[in-house]
């Protein structure tokens, strides 16, 4: 019994978590989607304008 309480732990892992995965993926689809939603904007803005001076 001895043998296994002064046994140091078999797996060791320091490497990065899921949940540190999670957090990282979510952080970098929010960056991507406000980049998105912002290009989006400014293209609509333009092509508005663009149809505006047409006469449409």
């Amino acid at each position: 019994m001895e043998r296994f309480i002064n046994r140091p732990p078999r797996y060791r892992y320091d490497g990065p978590t899921a949940i540190e995965y999670m957090i990282t993926l979510t952080l970098i689809i929010a960056i991507c989607v406000s980049a998105i939603r912002s290009v989006g904007t400014k293209t609509n803005t333009s092509f508005s304008a663009t149809a505006t001076s047409m006469g449409s």
